[in-house]
């Protein structure tokens, strides 16, 4: 039954990092950013969690190791790779904003960022979880087998 979680742990995502960047048009409000951050990340690692329950499905007998080395990299490197290259341009776009001149703050226009790149996780969710049917089929005939 995990099929059924990935599209609202995906907005759960989209929205903590909605929320945590309006805190830049409310002003001090701390709650919303700690309830906006709790958001993100407890989506983050819940979607790492149905990812991993999922490729477990798909990873044929004796194939472990070779799976587990993707999962890192796309767990890992690829996250790590983009956001080295997308989080310099969002501070330099916004540093423009003479309000952020001098700062060492981090610009809310991250936590919108983030709530982008969360939107872009309905693409491998839908991909699962419309094979979700036909593996539990397939895995279901194997027990019985």
């Amino acid at each position: 039954g995990k099929e059924k979680f990935y599209y609202p742990v995906a907005l759960m995502q989209v929205l903590g990092g909605i929320i945590a960047y309006l805190i830049k048009f409310v002003g001090n409000a701390m709650p919303l950013l700690c309830v906006g951050g709790t958001l993100i990340m407890a989506g983050n690692l819940m979607m790492a969690g149905l990812f991993t329950a999922s490729a477990r499905d798909y990873t044929p007998e004796g194939r472990a190791g070779a799976v587990q080395s993707v999962k890192m990299v796309i767990y890992i490197v690829l996250p790590m790779v983009l956001a080295s290259i997308l989080d310099p341009i969002i501070i330099r776009a916004v540093a423009l904003d003479p309000s952020y001149a001098g700062s060492y703050l981090y610009p809310y226009e991250l936590f919108l960022g983030a709530a982008v790149a969360a939107v872009f996780i309905f693409l491998p969710a839908s991909a699962v979880r419309r094979d979700a049917k036909r593996l539990r089929a397939q895995k279901l005939k194997e027990i019985r087998e």
